[in-house]
């Protein structure tokens, strides 16, 4: 683009139309090179013709649209409405930048002074057709690459198909099947500008409502090429995540998206190449939805300068043969053949979508249409080709179709498992998934099921899997299982490492019980609670944990278990003793978690952004959120294990901190509060009355000879410390002695 001062002293305003540059960077530049050899300059004021030359520049202005200027007294002069004037405008600007738009040849053969002559402007016709033959290639076969970059980029998914064939779509936001435009017709009538090309497909998840939500999982492949490039678009909460090897490669990513214009997102796969991968396209945003628009496979790191596609080329064939017919005389003759196009194109669509077909020249150029909101245009543009009683029913039917948007419920969301395209994995040498060695069949375990095993049949094998762990032949797993539950019951399992039944595994101490017990296991239909039933209604159980000195001696572990070994509770346990026995514990099954209660040391990465009650609310333990970095400070003083991986034996430890936490805890202390309320509920007790009954809670047996006075004297000894005025503050002492006990956190 070049501008000169037109050798004048005024100053003029230049302007530039500079749309198909858009994106790309851009420099001015200001010249002065004039001289008296190829510009003699004029006389200026009293001074002669001399050998000089200079360029004033007062202001750089950028604008947005260039014929603001102009739209207006060109509407008021021609009777139209400045809006659809502009939009009309504005989509010409497009396409003559595009020359796969099908108004590009209008758009450049209409910039031609009307004052042309039918020589010249048949001239210019033949100059564009050869332009357009020349750019046009034979189309690509489908999954083939890209025509314009055939041996650069190969296509993975254009959502060309009717439906998505192949992917996992959740949720109702992605329907049933692509789209054949970018922005469906009420969104464009809602002022979305996102254009897309002609005939091509679409996955959007905003094509009904944006309060629409869901999720597409693509088939499994072997990523052999070191680049992924997604053409997308959106708005809010949505992208993408790329899962190689059950590994989230590359985690959910929003992305440089915008809603009005498709973007190229790169994912780096060097590290993940030759594994099995599959790609995640996601939106969880009541607010946003996600548009994709075509995946490559690429060994190149920038992506195509744009997507061509066969339907796409087609279109642009059509379009070109309107320049090769012999009554084309003149601009008029083109702006009557595009008219009679249009409108057979549209009533061939309409023929089309009653019949069910989306692969006609009128299904393809209507596509585009409403893509580019050609034919839809504004809101405003389409009300005001309606009539009056349409024009007065419109404000309704919008306002009505929000009010069933706004109605939509919100969707749950859940981790589930699925079946895919079941493949064999490749052994980890040495554990390093890095050093891949020979791919092995799926199948179990060989030390129990042996070498030749049958093949799955079909599936990934975990019906298989499933099977042969409860195969009459392998009783590893109800012995595990039984093993599990009587280390809960006896603090010891009959094999004491209850992780490590193999050869570095203890042996079992009664191998005929541990046999016993898995045959009844499986005989009860595999349920625990028989199991409990079973083991806690038995001699053993029952026994007192007493020592026997003669016995102590022969069996100084308690291996061949002569008494009940004395067991300390686990820490969940104890939170919910203390609840019940000061009578706040909330026995309601089922429901959501309880989000943990945030002391002022408890900070770091992942903090929650809202600490939970100090009681829990009053809920089980079990129903405490666990929350890796943020545990509870009174369960990791009891030896609660990191939720990090799985662990069949907790550690039992004896630590200094466990009683700190007994006599300093604020949870402790506010529960021995509620327990003297309760035990102070009953006025008419005496305080005798009342410790026995505080033994009995606490102890599940009454005060001995010694406890009992004891008790008494420290209720007395607290009264004159605190005075008569004070007897909560005094019972709750007495409580909190009590919570402190040994005897409270251990089973005998």
């Amino acid at each position: 683009r070049t501008a000169t001062g037109d050798n004048s002293d005024n100053l003029n305003r230049k302007h530039w139309d500079v749309f198909e540059y858009f994106g790309q960077k851009a420099t001015l530049e200001i010249i002065d090179d004039a001289n008296a050899s190829h510009r003699p300059a004029p006389p200026r004021g009293n001074l002669p013709a001399a050998d000089w030359g200079h360029i004033f520049v007062d202001d750089i202005v950028f604008r947005k649209d260039p014929y603001v200027e102009l739209i207006g007294p060109v509407a008021a002069k021609e009777k139209l409405d400045a809006s659809i004037l502009k939009h009309w405008v504005d989509s010409l600007r497009i396409a003559r930048a595009d020359p796969n738009s099908p108004l590009y040849p209008w758009a450049v053969l209409s910039s031609q002074p009307l004052t042309v002559s039918s020589e010249a402007f048949l001239k210019r016709v033949e100059e564009l057709g050869k332009k357009l033959q020349a750019q046009s290639t034979p189309p690509p076969e489908e999954g083939k690459h890209i025509a314009a970059e055939e041996d650069d980029y190969i296509v993975y998914e254009d959502f060309l198909n009717t439906n998505y064939e192949g992917w996992t779509v959740t949720g109702q936001a992605f329907g049933s099947g692509p789209c054949r435009y970018a922005a469906s017709p009420y969104e464009v009538l809602m002022g979305n500008q996102l254009s897309g090309d002609p005939g091509r497909g679409y996955a959007d998840s905003g094509r009904e409502s944006d309060r629409l939500q869901g999720s597409m999982i693509s088939p499994i492949f072997l990523s052999e090429k070191p680049y992924v490039h997604i053409r997308m678009a959106g708005t809010g909460n949505v992208g993408l995540n790329l899962v190689s090897d059950e590994f989230r490669a590359y985690p959910h990513s929003h992305g440089p998206f915008t809603a009005d214009r498709f973007v190229w997102f790169k994912v780096d796969l060097p590290e993940y190449m030759d594994k099995f991968t599959y790609i995640e396209i996601l939106d969880h945003d009541p607010s946003g939805h996600v548009v994709v628009d075509q995946i490559l496979f690429s060994d190149k790191p920038e992506p195509p300068q744009r997507p061509v596609s066969k339907k796409q080329e087609r279109l642009r064939l059509l379009i070109l043969d309107l320049l090769t017919r012999p009554e084309l005389r003149s601009l008029e003759d083109l702006a009557q053949m595009y008219q009679d196009f249009y409108n057979g194109a549209l009533q061939q669509w309409q023929t089309d979508h009653q019949n069910g077909s989306d692969d006609s020249s009128g299904q393809r150029l209507m596509a585009w249409l409403m893509a580019t909101g050609s034919y839809f245009g504004s809101l405003k543009e389409i009300t005001t080709n309606l009539t009056d009683g349409e024009k007065q029913k419109f404000p309704e039917l919008v306002n009505k179709r929000d009010r069933l948007e706004q109605s939509l419920a919100e969707p749950m969301f859940a981790m589930v498992t699925m079946d895919d395209v079941p493949q064999n994995t490749r052994i980890h040498v040495r554990g390093s998934h890095k050093n891949l060695g020979e791919e092995v069949p799926r199948r179990f375990l060989e030390v129990i099921s042996g070498s030749q095993q049958p093949i799955v049949s079909q599936g990934s094998g975990r019906l298989d899997l499933a099977r042969r762990m409860v195969d009459p032949s392998n009783p590893l797993l109800p012995r595990v299982m039984v093993n599990r539950i009587w280390k809960h019951h006896f603090g010891e399992g009959i094999v004491r490492s209850v992780d490590n039944f193999g050869i570095m595994g203890e042996k079992p101490t009664h191998a005929e019980l541990l046999d016993y017990l898995s045959t009844e296991f499986v005989k009860r239909g595999w349920s625990i609670k028989q199991m409990d039933r079973l083991m806690v209604l038995s001699n053993t159980y029952q026994m007192s944990s007493k020592r026997r000195g003669g016995v102590e001696r022969i069996d100084p572990l308690n291996k061949l278990l002569h008494h009940m070994p004395i067991r300390r509770l686990e820490a969940e346990i104890i939170r919910d003793a203390i609840l019940a026995v000061a009578g706040r514990l909330d026995k309601k099954l089922y429901g959501p978690s309880v989000k943990v209660h945030l002391t002022s040391f408890m900070d770091g990465k992942g903090k929650p952004g809202k600490s939970g009650p100090l009681d829990g609310d009053g809920r089980r333990s079990i129903y405490i959120n666990v929350r890796r970095n943020f545990l509870t400070p009174m369960f990791l003083a009891f030896d609660y294990p990191q939720p990090t991986f799985a662990i069949g034996r907790r550690d039992v430890s004896s630590v200094p901190a466990q009683a700190l936490v007994m006599m300093n805890n604020e949870f402790v202390a506010k529960q021995a509060e509620f327990w003297a309320n309760q035990v102070l509920s009953d006025k008419e007790k005496e305080p005798t009355e009342r410790i026995r009954k505080m033994f009995v809670q606490a102890f599940a047996r009454p005060p001995d000879n010694a406890e009992l006075p004891a008790a008494l004297d420290f209720l007395a000894d607290q009264g004159k410390r605190y005075g008569d005025e004070n007897e909560r503050r005094v019972w709750a002492d007495l409580c909190h002695v009590l919570f402190n006990a040994k005897e409270f956190i251990f089973v005998r």
